[in-house]
Protein backbone atom coordinates (compact mmCIF):
# COMPACT_ATOMS: atom_id res chain seq x y z
CA UNK A 1 0.00 0.00 0.00
CA UNK A 2 1.26 3.47 -0.96
CA UNK A 3 1.03 5.51 2.25
CA UNK A 4 1.99 8.86 0.76
CA UNK A 5 -1.51 9.67 -0.64
CA UNK A 6 -2.98 8.85 2.77
CA UNK A 7 -0.57 11.17 4.55
CA UNK A 8 -1.26 13.88 1.98
CA UNK A 9 -5.01 13.55 2.58
CA UNK A 10 -4.56 13.72 6.35
CA UNK A 11 -2.48 16.91 5.99
CA UNK A 12 -5.34 18.54 4.11
CA UNK A 13 -7.95 17.37 6.70
CA UNK A 14 -6.30 18.17 10.01
CA UNK A 15 -9.49 17.85 12.09
CA UNK A 16 -10.13 14.34 10.83
CA UNK A 17 -6.48 13.42 11.40
CA UNK A 18 -6.62 14.73 14.97
CA UNK A 19 -9.77 12.72 15.68
CA UNK A 20 -8.16 9.55 14.34
CA UNK A 21 -5.10 10.10 16.56
CA UNK A 22 -7.35 10.65 19.60
CA UNK A 23 -9.36 7.51 18.81
CA UNK A 24 -6.20 5.44 18.50
CA UNK A 25 -4.86 6.87 21.80
CA UNK A 26 -8.15 6.16 23.63
CA UNK A 27 -8.35 2.64 22.23
CA UNK A 28 -4.77 1.95 23.28
CA UNK A 29 -5.46 3.29 26.79
CA UNK A 30 -8.59 1.13 27.15
CA UNK A 31 -6.79 -1.99 25.95
CA UNK A 32 -3.82 -1.37 28.26
CA UNK A 33 -6.14 -0.77 31.21
CA UNK A 34 -8.10 -3.95 30.45
CA UNK A 35 -4.90 -5.99 30.24
CA UNK A 36 -3.77 -4.52 33.56
CA UNK A 37 -7.09 -5.44 35.25
CA UNK A 38 -6.94 -8.96 33.81
CA UNK A 39 -3.38 -9.33 35.10
CA UNK A 40 -4.46 -8.20 38.58
CA UNK A 41 -7.35 -10.68 38.60
CA UNK A 42 -5.06 -13.54 37.65
CA UNK A 43 -2.67 -12.45 40.39
CA UNK A 44 -5.49 -12.59 42.96
CA UNK A 45 -6.74 -15.96 41.68
CA UNK A 46 -3.23 -17.37 42.09
CA UNK A 47 -2.97 -16.04 45.66
CA UNK A 48 -2.08 -18.80 48.12
CA UNK A 49 -4.97 -19.12 50.57
CA UNK A 50 -2.93 -21.38 52.85
CA UNK A 51 -5.87 -23.79 53.02
CA UNK A 52 -6.01 -27.43 51.89
CA UNK A 53 -8.69 -26.34 49.40
CA UNK A 54 -9.10 -29.72 47.69
CA UNK A 55 -9.96 -31.32 51.06
CA UNK A 56 -12.54 -28.86 52.35
CA UNK A 57 -16.32 -28.89 52.45
CA UNK A 58 -18.20 -25.80 53.64
CA UNK A 59 -21.78 -25.71 54.94
CA UNK A 60 -24.06 -23.05 56.36
CA UNK A 61 -27.45 -23.57 58.02
CA UNK A 62 -30.28 -21.18 58.76
CA UNK A 63 -32.85 -21.66 61.49
CA UNK A 64 -36.56 -21.21 60.91
CA UNK A 65 -37.70 -20.92 64.51
CA UNK A 66 -36.12 -23.95 66.15
CA UNK A 67 -34.53 -24.49 69.59
CA UNK A 68 -33.30 -21.42 71.45
CA UNK A 69 -30.05 -23.12 72.48
CA UNK A 70 -28.09 -22.91 69.26
CA UNK A 71 -24.88 -24.01 71.04
CA UNK A 72 -26.36 -27.42 71.91
CA UNK A 73 -27.55 -27.94 68.36
CA UNK A 74 -24.14 -26.89 67.02
CA UNK A 75 -22.40 -29.36 69.36
CA UNK A 76 -24.63 -32.15 68.04
CA UNK A 77 -23.83 -31.14 64.48
CA UNK A 78 -20.09 -31.21 65.13
CA UNK A 79 -20.22 -34.63 66.79
CA UNK A 80 -22.17 -36.10 63.89
CA UNK A 81 -19.99 -34.49 61.21
CA UNK A 82 -16.78 -35.76 62.78
CA UNK A 83 -18.11 -39.32 62.75
CA UNK A 84 -18.80 -39.39 59.01
CA UNK A 85 -16.63 -41.76 56.95
CA UNK A 86 -13.86 -39.92 55.17
CA UNK A 87 -13.85 -36.97 57.58
CA UNK A 88 -10.47 -36.02 59.02
CA UNK A 89 -11.65 -33.14 61.20
CA UNK A 90 -14.40 -30.54 61.42
CA UNK A 91 -14.76 -27.09 62.96
CA UNK A 92 -17.01 -24.08 63.06
CA UNK A 93 -15.59 -20.62 62.42
CA UNK A 94 -16.94 -17.11 62.05
CA UNK A 95 -15.43 -16.55 58.59
CA UNK A 96 -13.47 -18.22 55.83
CA UNK A 97 -10.95 -17.31 53.18
CA UNK A 98 -12.98 -16.67 49.98
CA UNK A 99 -16.06 -16.40 52.22
CA UNK A 100 -18.82 -13.85 51.88
CA UNK A 101 -18.00 -11.84 54.99
CA UNK A 102 -15.02 -10.20 56.62
CA UNK A 103 -14.57 -9.34 60.31
CA UNK A 104 -11.70 -7.03 61.23
CA UNK A 105 -10.36 -5.29 64.32
CA UNK A 106 -7.54 -2.99 65.32
CA UNK A 107 -4.76 -4.62 67.33
CA UNK A 108 -2.41 -2.82 69.69
CA UNK A 109 0.32 -3.86 72.12
CA UNK A 110 -0.73 -1.74 75.08
CA UNK A 111 -3.78 -0.26 76.79
CA UNK A 112 -2.98 3.07 75.18
CA UNK A 113 -5.66 3.56 72.54
CA UNK A 114 -3.60 6.30 70.93
CA UNK A 115 -0.60 4.05 70.38
CA UNK A 116 0.32 2.16 67.20
CA UNK A 117 -2.38 -0.17 65.94
CA UNK A 118 -2.69 -2.63 63.09
CA UNK A 119 -5.82 -3.52 61.10
CA UNK A 120 -6.22 -7.27 61.49
CA UNK A 121 -8.60 -9.91 60.21
CA UNK A 122 -10.60 -11.31 63.12
CA UNK A 123 -11.17 -15.07 63.18
CA UNK A 124 -12.89 -17.03 65.95
CA UNK A 125 -13.39 -20.77 65.99
CA UNK A 126 -14.04 -23.91 67.96
CA UNK A 127 -12.09 -27.09 68.51
CA UNK A 128 -10.10 -28.56 65.57
CA UNK A 129 -9.93 -25.23 63.73
CA UNK A 130 -6.18 -25.39 63.13
CA UNK A 131 -6.28 -28.99 61.90
CA UNK A 132 -9.29 -28.42 59.67
CA UNK A 133 -7.95 -25.25 58.06
CA UNK A 134 -4.47 -26.74 57.71
CA UNK A 135 -2.85 -23.98 59.77
CA UNK A 136 0.77 -24.76 60.60
CA UNK A 137 2.15 -23.64 63.94
CA UNK A 138 5.64 -22.19 63.67
CA UNK A 139 5.77 -21.19 67.32
CA UNK A 140 3.81 -22.01 70.47
CA UNK A 141 0.77 -24.25 70.73
CA UNK A 142 -2.87 -24.77 69.84
CA UNK A 143 -5.65 -23.75 72.23
CA UNK A 144 -6.36 -26.05 75.16
CA UNK A 145 -9.88 -27.56 75.50
CA UNK A 146 -10.63 -25.47 78.58
CA UNK A 147 -9.73 -22.23 76.76
CA UNK A 148 -12.63 -22.39 74.31
CA UNK A 149 -15.68 -20.27 75.07
CA UNK A 150 -19.14 -20.14 73.51
CA UNK A 151 -19.63 -17.02 71.44
CA UNK A 152 -23.00 -16.29 73.06
CA UNK A 153 -21.43 -16.38 76.53
CA UNK A 154 -18.67 -13.97 75.50
CA UNK A 155 -21.19 -11.63 73.90
CA UNK A 156 -23.09 -11.40 77.18
CA UNK A 157 -20.02 -10.20 79.08
CA UNK A 158 -19.96 -6.48 79.71
CA UNK A 159 -16.22 -6.47 79.15
CA UNK A 160 -15.36 -9.61 77.14
CA UNK A 161 -12.43 -11.58 78.51
CA UNK A 162 -10.73 -13.83 75.97
CA UNK A 163 -7.37 -14.65 77.46
CA UNK A 164 -5.65 -16.42 74.56
CA UNK A 165 -5.01 -15.69 70.89
CA UNK A 166 -3.15 -17.26 67.98
CA UNK A 167 -1.75 -14.86 65.38
CA UNK A 168 -0.17 -15.30 61.98
CA UNK A 169 3.47 -14.67 61.22
CA UNK A 170 2.75 -11.41 59.38
CA UNK A 171 1.17 -9.86 62.48
CA UNK A 172 3.79 -11.33 64.83
CA UNK A 173 6.57 -9.67 62.86
CA UNK A 174 4.81 -6.30 63.05
CA UNK A 175 3.96 -6.44 66.73
CA UNK A 176 7.15 -8.06 68.02
CA UNK A 177 9.95 -7.58 65.46
CA UNK A 178 13.06 -9.55 66.23
CA UNK A 179 11.57 -11.40 69.20
CA UNK A 180 9.27 -14.29 70.04
CA UNK A 181 5.56 -13.48 70.00
CA UNK A 182 4.58 -16.34 72.31
CA UNK A 183 3.80 -15.11 75.80
CA UNK A 184 3.41 -11.53 74.66
CA UNK A 185 0.27 -9.55 75.46
CA UNK A 186 -1.89 -7.78 72.89
CA UNK A 187 -5.27 -6.07 72.74
CA UNK A 188 -7.60 -7.23 70.00
CA UNK A 189 -10.78 -8.47 71.69
CA UNK A 190 -12.40 -5.73 73.74
CA UNK A 191 -10.48 -3.80 76.37
CA UNK A 192 -8.85 -6.73 78.16
CA UNK A 193 -5.53 -8.22 77.05
CA UNK A 194 -5.01 -11.58 75.37
CA UNK A 195 -1.81 -13.61 75.55
CA UNK A 196 -0.32 -14.95 72.34
CA UNK A 197 -0.09 -18.73 72.73
CA UNK A 198 0.82 -19.60 69.15
CA UNK A 199 1.91 -18.29 65.76
CA UNK A 200 0.80 -19.88 62.49
CA UNK A 201 2.71 -19.64 59.24
CA UNK A 202 -0.23 -18.46 57.16
CA UNK A 203 -3.74 -17.29 57.95
CA UNK A 204 -4.86 -14.75 55.41
CA UNK A 205 -7.63 -12.21 55.03
CA UNK A 206 -10.97 -13.61 53.74
CA UNK A 207 -10.60 -11.38 50.67
CA UNK A 208 -7.37 -12.38 48.88
CA UNK A 209 -7.15 -9.04 47.06
CA UNK A 210 -7.05 -7.24 50.42
CA UNK A 211 -4.57 -9.74 51.82
CA UNK A 212 -2.10 -8.87 49.07
CA UNK A 213 -2.14 -5.19 49.96
CA UNK A 214 -2.05 -5.27 53.78
CA UNK A 215 0.05 -8.43 54.08
CA UNK A 216 -2.85 -10.35 55.56
CA UNK A 217 -2.60 -9.63 59.30
CA UNK A 218 -4.84 -12.16 61.05
CA UNK A 219 -5.64 -13.47 64.52
CA UNK A 220 -7.70 -16.38 65.83
CA UNK A 221 -9.55 -16.48 69.14
CA UNK A 222 -10.91 -19.59 70.93
CA UNK A 223 -14.48 -18.31 70.74
CA UNK A 224 -16.87 -20.87 69.31
CA UNK A 225 -19.71 -19.47 67.19
CA UNK A 226 -22.98 -21.35 66.75
CA UNK A 227 -24.54 -22.32 63.45
CA UNK A 228 -26.48 -19.04 63.55
CA UNK A 229 -23.36 -17.03 62.86
CA UNK A 230 -20.74 -19.54 61.86
CA UNK A 231 -19.50 -21.63 58.95
CA UNK A 232 -19.08 -25.39 59.21
CA UNK A 233 -15.85 -26.52 57.58
CA UNK A 234 -15.09 -30.20 57.19
CA UNK A 235 -11.74 -31.59 56.08
CA UNK A 236 -12.15 -34.81 54.17
CA UNK A 237 -10.43 -37.36 51.99
CA UNK A 238 -10.53 -35.60 48.57
CA UNK A 239 -11.95 -38.73 46.95
CA UNK A 240 -14.97 -38.57 49.26
CA UNK A 241 -15.81 -34.87 49.12
CA UNK A 242 -19.06 -35.27 47.20
CA UNK A 243 -20.24 -38.13 49.42
CA UNK A 244 -19.41 -36.20 52.59
CA UNK A 245 -21.09 -33.07 51.27
CA UNK A 246 -24.32 -34.93 50.62
CA UNK A 247 -24.24 -36.80 53.94
CA UNK A 248 -23.34 -33.68 55.94
CA UNK A 249 -26.26 -31.76 54.51
CA UNK A 250 -28.65 -34.52 55.56
CA UNK A 251 -27.15 -34.75 59.05
CA UNK A 252 -27.51 -31.04 59.78
CA UNK A 253 -31.14 -31.01 58.72
CA UNK A 254 -31.90 -34.15 60.76
CA UNK A 255 -30.27 -32.85 63.96
CA UNK A 256 -32.73 -29.95 63.90
CA UNK A 257 -35.46 -30.30 61.30
CA UNK A 258 -36.42 -26.63 61.64
CA UNK A 259 -33.23 -25.65 59.82
CA UNK A 260 -32.27 -25.63 56.19
CA UNK A 261 -28.77 -25.82 54.71
CA UNK A 262 -28.32 -22.61 52.74
CA UNK A 263 -24.85 -23.36 51.41
CA UNK A 264 -23.04 -26.61 50.73
CA UNK A 265 -19.97 -26.51 48.53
Amino acid sequence: MDILPILSTLRRHKTAASLIVIEIALTSAIVCNALHLISQRFDVLNHDSGLPENELVVLNARGTGGPANAEDVTAQDMLALRQLPGVKSAAIVNQLVYGGNSNNSDVRKSEDRNGPRFATSFYSGGEQTLATMGLKLVEGRDFKPEEYQAGSAVDQQENPNVGQVIINRALAEKLYPGQSAVGQVMYGYGDLPSTVVGVVERLTHPYPSKAKHDEGNAMLFPVRPSFRGGNYIVRVDPAQREAVLKAATGIIERVDATRIVTQAK
